[in-house]
């Protein structure tokens, strides 16, 4: 059960973990192989039977006669209270239901009540229906409880009370509400986690975004564990831990991070990724204040400043108010734009059906279209331009950044309706991104538009994060992302910023080029973080696409010897572009050139080819 998460962790080579692999019970598959390095060999912890019926099969009935009644009349309480309040704002407005602005402000208050009212509803459910996740328990025993709960924490309207709230104490306060131990001044961001009471952060944590936390996973048949956050820790985006990790003080666990069953991250190192079942260490950098850091020392008074600034109260609550304020101003608009077809429509009425319903697509094409010159026009006059550089918290360039990434959100549908269409390279250019000819783009994120360049005929996959930041212990990293011509960046995968993908390269699906890496011309990386598995795709782009990779006048992607012309009376068997041939050339690590190679030696009787 469950949505597919935001999380890019490694369940294998770069492959992208789903909220089905973390709650498939089946013992083939997934993160069930996942251990710690620690662990004590020979010692396996007890696993429930794989013969045991499956918790959807168990309480298939209690599922319809109590959990879907329980969400519906969340969903109903919240509607009620939303019309309620907004018809006793409409009332003391004097009933102008034809004044624009008074219908703007309805549907404004609206949204804000029915999203804080549903998860009103959502702690009421939980304390008094599904009450605390125990450490040690297996959802399996109580699956009604566990399966509820999942249901009502990736609603849209949980996800529209918390998730506007990024990097505020409002934010913690609801996740305290609702189970989860956390510490003063976090700098928080929207986490996806069922089991909350079994999270207990830290003070002064930093979290990214898409991060997920999984105190139990069903497919290993073992018990929940409590994952523990220390003081100064830092989880950055799209990454994952399981039960029992601890981040110690001051660790970092890097974009795209998979943390293992009961993995300590030392105090004081970075990490990344996943590597044979465990994350990859990329260094130690230490603790400024414990005089045991490594960082340069201009570095390191840039991470003074900006801790002595996140506990100066003033400044600590001035930003949270202007967050909250900007979040809760700006978010609902959506829906506000969502009234501009409705009353074209109902001016029009008596013009005809037809007159009425061209007048209201007139409407939402022009009200959409205004929002998102609003947005351009906002990051021109709020950032201006992207530059490469440092900027500590509560920095001017942090508070702007913040501002940007929450009117930015306000148009994300209007955006998510770009992606793959000639539309989308406009908007990046005119937010400041270089971006070559027929280029296609699918992303999950993109801010820092002025460090991003996309190169003649590049392409990116769905969910690939195309921004130009990090965070480090308070500070944020400028650093331009390079994705030259002819490049191809799979589905779910980043670049981090500063670095380089060279003409013709591709990046596999959920894979991660760290920083200031460069991919070579022409050749395939894969895995977390990512390395080389093929030298040659130009190689395999025209054995797939018949040797069309880019106009022959391109001379960006150097060629390689032309083959021989193909005999026309040869007819070439069909076998040769099968899904076969993909699935050997994964499984060998090589191109697919080189896996149709070996496939015609073996059929030629070669007993050398594998």
């Amino acid at each position: 059960p469950g949505a597919t998460l935001g999380a890019l962790a490694a369940a294998g080579a770069g492959a992208p973990l789903r909220r089905e692999d973390l709650d498939d019970d089946d013992d083939a598959g997934g993160v069930d192989d996942v251990t710690s390095p620690d662990d004590t060999p020979g010692e396996e912890a007890p696993r429930v039977s794989s013969k045991r019926r499956r918790p959807a099969e168990e309480d298939f009935g209690l599922h319809y006669l109590v959990g879907a009644p329980a969400i519906l009349a969340c969903e109903g309480c919240a509607c009620y209270a939303a019309v309620r309040v907004a018809d006793l704002a409409h009332r003391s407005l004097g009933g102008a239901s034809s004044h624009v602005v008074v219908l703007a402000a309805v549907a404004w208050l609206y949204h804000v009540v029915e999203a804080e009212a549903f998860f009103a509803m959502c702690v009421a459910v939980k304390r008094l229906l599904i009450g605390r996740f125990e450490e040690g328990d297996e959802a399996r025993e109580s699956p009604l409880r566990r399966w509820l709960w999942d249901r009502l924490a990736h609603h849209a309207l949980f996800e529209a009370a918390t998730a506007p709230y990024t990097n505020t104490e409002l934010l913690a306060a609801k996740f305290r509400v609702l189970g989860a131990t956390i510490g003063r001044r976090v700098n928080m961001d929207f986490f996806d986690c069922v089991e909350l009471d079994l999270v207990e952060v830290g003070d002064e944590v930093v979290f990214g975004s898409n991060v997920v936390l999984a105190p139990y996973v069903a497919a290993t048949h073992r018990p929940s564990k409590r994952i523990l956050l220390e003081r100064g820790a830092n989880v950055l985006d799209h990454a994952t831990l399981l039960p029992g990790c601890v981040v110690e003080a001051g660790a970092v666990t890097g974009t795209m991070t998979l943390g293992p069953r009961d993995h300590v991250f030392r105090a004081g190192t970075v990490s990344t990724g996943r590597v044979a079942g465990a994350p990859v260490s990329l260094k130690f950098q230490g603790d400024v204040e414990a005089g045991t850091s490594r960082l340069p020392a201009k570095e390191k008074a840039r991470v003074v400043k900006a801790l002595e600034k996140h506990r100066d109260p003033v400044v600590f609550y001035a930003f949270n108010a202007t967050c909250v304020v900007a979040a809760a101003l700006l978010e609902p608009l959506e829906i506000v734009r969502s009234l501009a077809p409705l009353y074209a429509y109902s001016t029009c009425a008596d013009g005809g059906v037809v007159a009425a319903v061209l007048s209201a697509i007139r409407a939402f094409l022009a009200i959409e279209t205004l929002a998102v010159i609003a947005v351009i026009a906002l990051k021109h006059v709020v950032i201006g331009t992207y530059e490469t550089g440092d900027a500590e918290y509560y920095s001017s360039v942090h508070v702007r950044w913040v501002l940007m990434m929450t009117a930015a959100s306000s148009i994300d549908n209007c955006l998510d309706a770009m992606q793959g269409t000639f539309l989308a390279p406009l908007f990046f250019r005119a937010m400041g991104a270089t971006v070559g000819r027929d280029v296609c783009l699918f992303y999950s994120a993109a801010l820092e538009f002025d460090l991003l360049t996309l190169g003649d005929y590049a392409s990116t996959g769905d969910g690939c994060d195309l921004t130009a930041h990090t965070v480090e212990n308070l500070v944020l990293k400028f650093a331009p992302v390079t994705i030259s011509k002819g490049c191809h960046v799979g589905a779910g995968a980043v670049v981090m910023p500063g670095a380089t993908m060279e003409p013709g390269s591709s990046l596999f699906e959920g894979s991660q080029v760290l920083k200031g890496e460069t991919v070579p011309s022409r050749e395939a990386w894969r895995g977390l973080p990512a390395t080389k598995v093929s030298d040659d795709v130009r190689g395999d782009r025209e054995l797939l696409f018949g040797g069309v990779v880019v106009p022959a006048d391109d001379q960006a992607i150097p060629a390689p010897p032309a083959p021989p012309p193909a005999d026309p009376t040869v007819e070439v068997p069909r076998w040769l572009f099968d899904e076969d041939l993909a699935n050997l050339a994964g499984a060998l690590g090589i191109g697919l050139s080189e896996a149709l190679e070996l496939r015609r030696r073996a059929r030629r009787g070669d007993a050398r080819a594998p």
